[in-house]
């Protein structure tokens, strides 16, 4: 099945701190998925 996103190795680093880290995100066609985090840990710089 092929997927509507697929992301490898992403790093979000605001200043010298990383934020958001995702080693590995595949979504496929007609799946749910949910974004869960503390505040400030980069779910809407994700998105």
């Amino acid at each position: 099945m092929n997927s509507i996103i697929q992301i490898t190795d992403l790093q979000v680093i605001r200043g010298k701190k990383p934020i958001c880290q995702v080693p590995t995100l595949e979504i496929q066609p007609n799946h749910k998925f949910g974004i869960v985090g503390t505040n400030g840990s980069g779910k809407t710089t994700l998105l």
